[in-house]
């Protein structure tokens, strides 16, 4: 035995939704913070240079405002040594940032 449901046009309930002007999508893109490293081991953010302590703080802050969103982008050069790339992606795990990825240029960042 099957049942099937029928509509018509006269079943049709008249429902009447609320319009909410400040709606915003449950999906939002990952925020990113761009950190450029300078050949000698400087790290820049937003035109600043910055020693690890307070980077390492600013990627913290950004976890917590950002839960599983964060994601930082790494700015070095090819003359760049590796330990500074090391010690920014040890930053970010010790920070909880949801992802990080490592961007490799000809050219050192621009300040």
């Amino acid at each position: 035995m099957s049942a099937e449901l029928q509509t018509s046009p006269d079943m049709e309930l008249p429902i009447k939704l609320r319009s909410v002007s400040g709606a915003v999508p449950m999906i939002s893109e990952p925020d990113q913070v761009h950190v450029g490293i300078y050949t000698d081991g400087t790290y820049v953010i937003d035109g600043s240079e910055l020693p690890p302590s307070s980077i390492e703080t600013i990627l913290s802050q950004s976890a917590i405002d950002n839960p599983g969103n964060q994601q930082v982008v790494i700015h070095a050069d090819r003359d760049v040594k590796y330990k500074f790339v090391a010690t920014l992606i040890d930053i970010c795990n010790r920070s909880k940032v949801a992802s990080y990825r490592v961007l490799v240029a000809d050219k050192p960042p621009q300040p």
